[in-house]
């Protein structure tokens, strides 16, 4: 539903960041988005499943999904400055997305 309501993922990423905060990639090129719906996805990272941050702060935005994959795996949206898409990928439970309540 939400890669239906923002366009296609090619492009999903660049309208769900945050217009600043985001840092340079390895390209030199600007990870920020244009936050075109008011999302304002920030690059949080996320926690690894022994509870270390991931070092990937500044660089990339994960987020759970409301949808369960299996039993130890669920769906989350990894957003990147490295790159303008969303993509949507299954990932081991134990590991710290982010959480973002929508309202409907």
């Amino acid at each position: 539903a939400l890669f239906v309501a923002v366009g296609d993922t090619s492009i999903a990423g660049k309208v769900l960041k945050s217009a600043s905060g985001w840092n340079v990639d390895e390209f030199g090129q600007s990870g920020d988005g244009i936050d075109a719906f008011g999302f304002s996805a920030l690059p949080a990272g996320s926690l690894s499943n022994d509870g270390r941050i991931c070092n990937a702060m500044g660089y990339c935005a994960n987020f759970w999904s409301s949808t369960e994959d299996s039993s130890g795996y669920a769906y989350g949206v990894y957003l990147s400055c490295s790159f303008d898409n969303a993509v949507l990928r299954t990932v081991n439970k134990n590991n710290g997305l982010s959480v973002r309540c929508l309202k409907d």
